[in-house]
């Protein structure tokens, strides 16, 4: 699936469907073990029941499943089995952009906020390990991760940016430069009995000759993206 560059114009020159196929390729993008996978859309108004009528779609998600087939004359489900990929998973698009006065919503054509909660099983060890030990040091953290089999830490910097598919992002956003690459282990924070393990590549990345930035958020086990977000830089 081929998004052309000229998607990422003005909000009204794109509707509900331009956008649900921009997410699709966007999610195409930076999951390409996606591919043939089954999925399902889920549109929902702001009390998150299912719509009831037609609607300028700016917020929905995809569910990306095992897909399910029934035999004729069979109601009870099968499921197939996949193996290369951890499904279910649940990633979330948000298309609204607050404006300036009177508090109104502009709507764009490019996804102003990815987010994929899902997390590996080695992500889930690290948080158990570290916030068990808020007296642990850097160093023993890092330890303790490495030996959870830690592929992208402090030092994999140039490894995490060629993650990143610059090229395809910039067919909605524009042209980017990465002006800033960071590894953290705990968000800066400690605490007896607190969450603070936070493990994660922060990467921000300017729109050319734009106010606006992306910052990008990879998993450092598997190495995947589970966040964009899009923000207007100070001028």
């Amino acid at each position: 699936m081929l998004v052309q560059s000229n998607y990422a114009a003005e909000a009204e020159k794109c509707g509900s469907l331009d956008r649900v196929v921009i997410a699709i390729h966007l999610a195409q993008v930076l999951y390409p073990d996606l591919k043939g996978k089954e999925f399902s859309v889920q549109f929902s108004e702001g009390t998150g029941g299912p719509l009831s009528s037609a609607a300028d779609v700016r917020t929905f998600s995809i569910a990306v499943g095992k897909a399910e087939w029934h035999a004729p004359g069979n109601d009870i489900a099968r499921t197939d089995i996949e193996r290369d990929i951890d499904l279910p998973l649940y990633l979330y698009f948000d298309f609204t952009e607050s404006a300036t006065a009177a508090s109104k919503y502009l709507v764009s054509c490019r996804p102003l906020q990815l987010r994929n909660d899902k997390e590996s099983k080695q992500m889930k060890e690290a948080r158990t390990f570290i916030n068990a030990h808020p007296e642990w040091t850097d160093a023993e953290e890092s330890e303790a991760v490495n030996k959870l089999g830690l592929s992208f830490g402090p030092k994999s910097r140039t490894a995490v940016l060629s993650l990143i598919p610059l090229k395809d992002l910039s067919t909605l956003y524009g042209p980017l430069r990465i002006t800033k690459a960071e590894f953290v282990m705990n968000g800066g924070g400690k605490c007896a009995g607190c969450s603070s393990a936070d493990l994660r590549w922060w990467i921000n990345a300017d729109e050319v000759d734009t106010q606006r930035a992306l910052q990008i958020t990879i998993e450092p086990f598997q190495g995947k993206i589970n966040g964009i977000s899009e923000h207007r830089r100070p001028r």
